[in-house]
């Protein structure tokens, strides 16, 4: 499942929410913000991931701004010039490291609608369908195809994921036992060491 953290506060209303845990997942809100406020998503997804963001102003006098940026990289996916009632963008994941998309009111305040979709749930079969002349059939044979194809390469993502943790599992048990090692080591050396010294001590005053 993926977690969608918002980092400034603001009035946001669900409309559509519909995700899997294997990395098909789409989201659409709306947003209330003031005057110049901004407002800050972070999305976890997989590398080579077909993804779909969208920003639109339901006010007609108001307009909006929109970065997009991966989380990783030094560079902006997306980064508005202008203000504009609407920004749409269509792009393929390069990491694996999440997204990081914000959204910014004009001089007035503005209501936004919000969209947000990844693997299948991205590409419009409709307009795919007529640009290639497919049949319905072939278009719900193409979706069903990506789904499989998104289902597959989030398993590999999930197994690496998995052997990721066993491995710094295996890591931290490993530092543990050296640690746990060296403590007893210390601990019979200054036991040692301090019956040695005492013994001594005790001689020296001839205690013993």
């Amino acid at each position: 499942m993926t977690n969608m953290d918002i980092y400034k506060n603001s009035t946001i209303t669900p409309i559509i929410l519909l995700f899997t845990a294997y990395g098909v997942f789409s989201i659409e809100f709306t947003v209330k913000l003031q005057r110049s406020q901004e407002l800050c998503f972070n999305e976890l997804t997989d590398k080579d991931m077909f993804t779909l963001i969208s920003f639109e102003s339901l006010n007609e006098n108001a307009f909006i701004s929109a970065t997009i940026k991966e989380n990783g990289s030094a560079s902006y996916i997306f980064q508005s010039r202008k203000m504009e009632q609407k920004i749409e963008l269509l792009f393929t994941t390069l990491y694996d490291n999440g997204i990081t998309f914000c959204i910014r009111a004009g001089n007035n305040p503005v209501t936004a609608k919000v969209t947000y979709k990844s693997g299948p749930e991205a590409r419009d079969y409709s307009m795919l369908a007529k640009n290639v002349h497919m049949s319905a059939t072939e278009s719900i044979i193409n979706r069903v195809h990506d789904a499989l194809v998104f289902f597959h390469r989030s398993q590999i993502n999930a197994s690496r994921s998995h052997d990721k943790s066993m491995k710094m599992a295996t890591n931290s048990y490993n530092l543990l036992k050296r640690f746990f090692i060296f403590n007893c080591v210390m601990i019979i050396f200054s036991t040692a060491a301090s019956a040695f010294y005492y013994k001594r001590f005790f001689i020296a005053k001839k205690i013993i």
